[in-house]
């Protein structure tokens, strides 16, 4: 639990899946995901990783993730966050590319990436 005003353990990051479709076509696919947000050792530490390409997109979803909401499946019923939904999801290259990027967002802030 923190004690500073504003201060959280876990975050919640909008993402979006860019799914190429028929006829060059991309559909945007919104959802949010919750992360485990890092104290600052822990964030250098991640982010020396990163830099390394040493962390695994596997590690960073079993340490960081720990769910999603407003994840829509193709008969637009709401896809829950459980193991196997998120073998499904990680198979899909767009959809992991999606939740590595809300990831690193959640871990490194979003004013670092702008900045770089």
């Amino acid at each position: 639990m923190m004690i500073l005003k504003g201060v959280k353990d876990r975050i919640d990051v909008k993402v979006t899946a860019e799914v190429n479709s028929d006829n060059g076509r991309t559909i945007r696919v919104p959802f949010l995901i919750t992360a485990k947000k890092p104290n600052f050792d822990e964030r250098k530490e991640v982010l020396q990783k990163v830099n390394d390409e040493v962390l695994l997109d596997e590690d960073l979803v079993a340490e960081y993730l720990h769910g999603w909401s407003g994840l829509r499946g193709a008969d637009d019923a709401e896809v829950p966050y459980n193991e196997d939904t998120l073998a499904v999801v990680m198979a899909a290259p767009e959809y992991r590319a999606a939740l590595v990027r809300g990831l690193i967002t959640a871990i490194v802030g979003k004013e670092a990436l702008e900045k770089n």
